[in-house]
């Protein structure tokens, strides 16, 4: 998508900031936190700075095999979130996405998907659902002390448990806005 759409983005500026022509969802991610990401990203440390357009990159960190994470790009904030998987010390918020998947964001037909879908979810019939490009909503939770993510889930209904709802010591995860 950068390439297609920024001049700049070429394999020269992604070889020298990225170490590879085609980085990964791994390679965003420690590039963004580490701000190494260059001279056209400015880190965007706190989950209430998102804006439309910023990028949020999620490392798997080695627990999926073939697969380094997920990158997103945020369409929209929509506000915070509650009464599912709350967890104390934390704020949850709602975030329209636009990415590219496999696996769309949510489960068809339950009371919260109406205001929270996919664009890639047709129906609640298994194998009936779209793979590839899209809009959903992901859930990231920031820490009431710094502001900073603290954790995600894949969608509004996925549970609370511990392989649904995953910290950044888990997984982490930075964002950043191209300037």
């Amino acid at each position: 998508m950068l390439e297609h759409t920024y001049g700049w983005a070429t394999d020269d500026y992604l070889t020298t900031y990225f170490k590879e022509t085609v980085p990964e969802a791994a390679d965003y991610r420690k590039a963004f936190a580490e701000g190494t990401a260059g001279p056209r990203f400015r880190r965007v440390e706190k989950v209430t700075d998102l804006r439309p357009g910023d990028l949020i990159a999620i490392d798997y960190n080695g627990q999926v095999p073939d697969n380094t994470g997920h990158i997103v790009m945020v369409r929209e904030v929509k506000g915070t979130f509650s009464g599912t998987a709350d967890f104390s010390g934390e704020t949850q918020y709602a975030v329209e996405i636009v990415d590219c998947t496999s696996d769309p964001h949510g489960v068809y037909g339950l009371t919260t998907y109406a205001t929270y879908p996919d664009t890639r979810m047709v129906s609640d019939v298994d194998g009936d659902n779209f793979q590839g490009a899209g809009i959903g909503h992901m859930m990231f939770y920031a820490s009431d002390a710094t502001g900073e993510f603290s954790r995600y889930r894949w969608s509004v209904n996925t549970s609370k448990t511990t392989a649904q709802t995953l910290t950044v010591a888990d997984r982490p995860i930075a964002a950043a806005r191209v300037v």
